[in-house]
């Protein structure tokens, strides 16, 4: 299923090696992405509201390998983040493997 997404690095502020709190995202990717996740119709639906977690793949020259969020931006709904647990890259194909949403 196709989808439009951000693709963000979000670093984190640490103070005495603790998180404090995070920068403002860098947007590394904007644009189309495929959604892979599961085959029923409504479990799609789900996995794009959050609720069940699956990958993106896209083909593009930016550098991924520092993302560490995804937007999913669904016609007539709310965004929603996903974190990334890890990325995978094929020359300019990249897949990246959501673990669930951010909160």
């Amino acid at each position: 299923m196709k989808v439009r997404v951000s693709i963000e690095e979000r670093p984190e502020v640490l103070d005495s090696g603790y998180p404090t709190g995070t920068t403002a995202p860098i947007v590394l990717y904007l644009g189309a992405a495929e959604w892979s996740g599961p085959s029923r119709q409504w479990e799609q639906a789900a996995a794009l509201e959050g609720v069940l977690a699956g990958s993106v793949s896209l083909h593009t020259a930016a550098d991924l390998s520092r993302a560490t969020h995804v937007v999913t931006k669904p016609r007539g709904k709310a965004d929603v983040e996903y974190l990334i647990s890890s990325v995978e890259r094929d020359g300019d194909d990249w897949t990246l493997r959501l673990r669930g949403v951010a909160s």
